[in-house]
């Protein structure tokens, strides 16, 4: 039976496994309906026809069939089994030797039976499947049955049913968006689709960027798609992406009324409005001014509607031929463009420019993420030049300017000559190794065989050993601390991450600590004496020392609380105070107080010749030689008519001294708005009588009176340092604070920025005092508390989260 099955049922049984195989598996739900039915019927078709034919093939065995089997499964022989059935004859019953024996052998036979076995039969599959085949049938059955969820007789209807055939026509799925470019930082727009209402005008309006990208992707339709704007059918094409499913991604350029049909249909509308990309704007916020650094104050505004990517400065000057026709492009500012508007000033030292001194137009320019330029008005303006009084300092500048000057390799080499000289000359720098070594260096690459394409780096030589001797040894820490205020400045304006912005603060505070140290030697080292007001301008400058450090700790807080707008500002004010912070001579200050400063000098200086006349006069009343304490006796008495005769030269410079003097008293009455003391007047007629009695041969009445001017000026001297104190250090009078801003307010007599102990910096900003940050700190860290505690609502939190983010 097991043999006959299988040698005609297998192939009933495979049709059948390949079926429900087909059922269980997702191959139904990638095929169409059509061919799924095709398949289905075709696999039941092929198991009912191996069924009829197994059913027409297939015969019962018989008794004697089944006991043929088990006497061939036990390897009998000679028909035990079937013996069993068998019959005496009648003639032989009749014998009972036969029929004893009969019996005996049936009885034999029957013992024999409880060790027989019906066996399996013989191995009919190996033959019939060597590959194994039915078990990877097995083994697929189990695995779709265990992975589908639905029920069986659920399954199997849906491979059969012929409703699959030609399935129902579902309506068309439309999903649409438009994502903004990335530089406008804005969120992607959902489009609203309405089938209902297609063939209606629609009136609400999409407004997004300009080259925002519009995605569409329709289902369920049997034809492709196209979309209309304003009219005009956009030439990228639906691509498909399934039988029945297509999709569409394109750059909008322009907007207008938007249709989307489907075999010439309309199935949706919208109506789009682009936002252009305007030009980036710039302007100047006021004049561009000068520092007492000489460095280029640059304030500007500037705002886009997206993010600014780049400001520079552009100077143009004129060649003499055509008006401003050489151009000077310099970077300014480059950002990240996250920062839509930017409100500072910026420094910029042109002073060792080969433009130095000459009138140039400066322009602001501005670039946007898409390279649109935006340009300020232009101003004309004089680059400043510094000026050198170090002898040795302006010889080193008048060699650069050669240098600059020079186009061949013959006359860069006679400069080279000229910079080994003045090196020799050490006596004219005070022997100091640095410039000895310095020149040296510039003289070998002034006269390299590639000095013409190193005349640059020869030229910067040059130039900071000359600032060197000018302003000594501060200078070498100048620089540093220029580029590391101006690199944090930079990345605060392209929005650095916070590991970069606290590296370049820890380079600013590095490089502000040795530039205040190189500042405090430079002032040590000054031994010469100092009057009233240069002690005070001294003090000034220390006040400024203790009021920067104070501002660095609260840019450092900003820095922490994430306050970036406000370090922003708080660094530019930075800027300001250090370029005009004064570190050696005080020729940058403003005008009137150099005046009175020169005015102090100068009544020292007449002080000083006034006592040597008084020595001289005194020395010829005594009877002695001015230039020896001790003579003969005999010589002495030769001699004394001579000595207490005139002398014309102590005469003249008697008469020199007392008019210098009255137009010193006309000076400070002009500068102070005041008369002069009234000692400075008694100074002044006690000279002038002194002159008188010279002119007598009087050399003991004019020692007294010399005696008497010397002591009135020193009187004299004392009240006016105390009023130029009054008036030039302790006051906020228009008249000093205007020559550096024409406001005059939040500056110091210097015209440098002051801090304000009411929070805004010198521009009107707001800049939070310690109690505000200590308030914004509490509250940072309650809303961090907050945000930590998860089992507030989730609306809570993400609105939590963005209020923490700008931290």
């Amino acid at each position: 039976m097991t043999t006959e099955f299988i040698k005609h049922g297998r192939f009933a049984l495979l049709f059948l496994s390949l079926w429900l195989c087909l059922a269980l598996s997702p191959l139904p739900n990638i095929l169409s309906g059509i061919f799924l039915n095709i398949i289905s019927y075709g696999l039941i078709a092929a198991f009912l026809y191996t069924t009829i034919l197994f059913i027409r093939n297939v015969t019962i065995p018989s008794f004697q069939d089944i006991l043929k089997a088990i006497e061939d499964n036990n390897e009998l022989e000679n028909r035990p089994l079937r013996s069993l059935n068998d019959n005496l004859s009648q003639h032989s019953i009749a014998q009972r030797e036969t029929k004893q024996l009969w019996q005996l052998h049936q009885k034999n036979l029957l013992s024999d039976l409880p060790k027989l076995s019906p066996g399996w039969g013989k191995p009919i599959w190996v033959t019939k499947d060597p590959f194994a085949l039915r078990f990877l049938c097995l083994f697929l059955l189990v695995i779709f049955a265990t992975a589908n969820n639905k029920p069986l007789k659920q399954i199997l209807l849906d491979s059969l049913l012929p409703t699959n055939i030609f399935p129902p026509s579902l309506p068309l799925q439309i999903d649409g968006w438009i994502t903004p470019p990335d530089y406008t930082r804005m969120p992607t727009t959902l489009l609203e689709i309405n089938q209902t209402k297609a063939d209606e005008q629609t009136s609400n309006v999409t407004i997004f960027p300009v080259q925002s990208n519009l995605v569409l992707q329709v289902n369920n339709s049997n034809e492709i798609p196209e979309l209309y704007i304003d009219g005009i059918k956009i030439a990228n094409n639906f691509k498909q992406l399934t039988s029945n499913s297509f999709r569409l991604a394109t750059d909008i350029e322009q907007g207008g009324p938007a249709e989307l049909r489907v075999d010439d249909e309309p199935v949706a509308k919208w109506n789009f409005r682009l936002i252009p990309d305007l030009p980036p704007e710039i302007n100047f916020k006021g004049q561009i001014s000068y520092t007492n650094r000489k460095s280029l104050r640059i304030p500007f505004i500037a705002m886009d509607d997206y993010g600014i990517k780049q400001i520079d400065l552009r100077l143009t000057r004129n060649s003499g031929q055509h008006e401003f026709e050489k151009i000077l492009q310099l970077p300014l500012i480059e950002s990240n463009g996250q920062k839509r508007d930017l409100s500072s000033s910026h420094f910029i030292d042109l002073t060792a420019h080969p433009w130095a001194g000459l009138q140039v137009k400066a322009e602001l320019l501005i670039t946007d993420a898409i390279d649109q330029i935006g340009s300020s008005l232009s101003q004309i303006i004089t680059l400043p030049q510094r000026a050198f009084t170090n002898p040795v300092a302006r010889q080193i500048i008048a060699i650069r300017r050669s240098v600059a000057l020079s186009n061949s390799p013959e006359e860069m080499t006679a400069q080279a000559i000229r910079t080994a000289s003045l090196a020799e000359k050490s006596d004219a720098y005070e022997h100091d190794q640095t410039v000895y070594m310095t020149l040296h260096i510039a003289a070998r690459r002034l006269n390299a065989i590639d000095r013409i394409e190193h005349k640059q780096n020869s030229m910067r030589l040059l130039w900071d050993i000359a600032l060197y001797l000018e302003e000594g040894a501060a200078i070498a820490n100048l620089g540093k601390l220029q580029a590391a205020e101006q690199d944090l400045m930079d990345a605060l304006n392209r929005g650095a991450s916070d590991q970069e912005i606290d590296r370049l603060m820890q380079a600013l505070e590095q490089a502000m600590a040795e530039y205040m140290q190189a500042l405090a030697r430079d002032l040590q080292s000054n031994d010469a004496p100092k009057t009233g007001l240069q002690k005070q301008i001294d003090a000034s400058r220390m006040m400024d020392s203790k009021s920067i450090q104070d501002m660095m700790e609260q840019l450092r807080e900003l820095l922490k609380m994430g306050m970036m707008d406000a370090a922003r500002d708080l660094l530019s004010d930075i800027q300001n105070i250090m370029e005009n912070l004064q570190m050696a001579e005080e020729e940058d200050l403003p005008e009137s107080t150099m005046q009175a400063v020169e005015m102090i000098q100068d009544i020292e200086e007449i002080m000083k010749k006034q006592q040597h006349l008084m020595e001289r006069s005194y020395n010829r009343a005594m009877g002695r030689n001015s230039d020896s304490s001790q003579i003969d006796h005999n010589e002495t008495q030769n001699s004394l008519q001579n000595m207490q005769a005139q002398n014309p030269e102590d005469i003249a410079e008697q008469a020199a001294l007392a008019k210098q003097l009255k137009q010193l008293r006309e000076e400070y009455k002009q500068l102070m708005q005041q008369d002069a003391p009234q000692s400075f007047i008694e100074s002044e007629e006690a000279m002038g009588a002194a002159k008188h009695s010279l002119e007598q041969g009087d050399n003991h009445q004019a020692s007294d009176l010399q005696g008497k001017a010397i002591d009135a000026l020193q009187q004299a001297l004392s009240q006016m340092e105390e009023s130029i104190i009054e008036r030039f250090m302790n006051s906020n009078q228009q008249s000093i604070s205007s020559e550096t801003s024409p406001q005059g307010k939040g500056r110091d007599p210097f015209g440098r920025n002051m801090p304000n102990p009411l929070g805004t910096n010198s521009e009107g900003r707001k800049i939070p005092n310690a109690s505000q940050m200590g308030r914004a700190q509490s509250i940072q860290q309650e809303l961090r508390r907050r945000y930590n505690d998860k089992s507030r609502e989730e609306d809570e939190l993400d609105y939590i989260k963005r209020l923490l983010k700008p931290f």
